[in-house]
């Protein structure tokens, strides 16, 4: 009886840790891709992850013109992520990006409007294949709290033949820019 006791204090008294969980709103500043300036937000609850990038017209990202949005269902395995796509979607938010892209048949529409989101899931968008629902990236993160105990969120990057098809070239290196928990 005693040993019960003894066993069960034992147990309580220690209970095994809790993985922290990554749910939460995650933001990226203004950074320079090639020639696009960017600012990423991610959105995870559960395993439904939303990444959006706002493309802005100058280096300082003041003036926003679109949005290029990823809706994900995420399988997390001790850092090793399979990303399966749900849908890709645009939104112009000009009138004048709007008309662009009209002119041009972009992703083969010529019906865009202004800060009216457009799935493109698959979709040929000029030289961009976007991906297709069911598509996977296989992917990886790492998470390190900064010096303001703020929890940095660093999501794979394709490097070499990592290139994130299979699970045998899922990416294999992290981005060098953080998300940074803001909820």
């Amino acid at each position: 009886m005693i040993s019960a006791l003894l066993f069960s204090n034992l147990l309580f008294a220690n209970p095994a840790p809790v993985a922290p969980t990554l749910d939460g709103s995650y933001h990226r500043e203004c950074y320079v891709v090639e020639t696009d300036a960017l600012t990423t937000d991610l959105t995870i609850k559960d395993n439904q992850w939303q990444i959006q990038h706002l493309a802005y017209e100058d280096e300082r990202c003041e003036q926003a013109y679109l949005i290029y949005e990823v809706d994900y269902k995420v399988k997390d395995t001790n850092g090793k992520i399979d990303m399966t796509t749900m849908e890709v979607s645009y939104m112009t938010l000009s009138d004048e990006v709007s008309r662009a892209l009209n002119m041009v048949s972009y992703c083969g529409f010529s019906d865009w409007k202004t800060k009216v989101k457009k799935v493109v899931s698959g979709k040929l968008c000029d030289e961009f294949q976007a991906p297709a629902v069911g598509d996977v990236v296989y992917s990886i993160y790492s998470t390190k709290q900064s010096a303001e105990a703020k929890t940095e969120l660093y999501l794979g990057t394709m490097s070499g033949s990592a290139d994130g098809k299979t699970p045998q070239t899922r990416y294999d290196h992290v981005d060098s820019l953080p998300l940074v928990k803001f909820r």
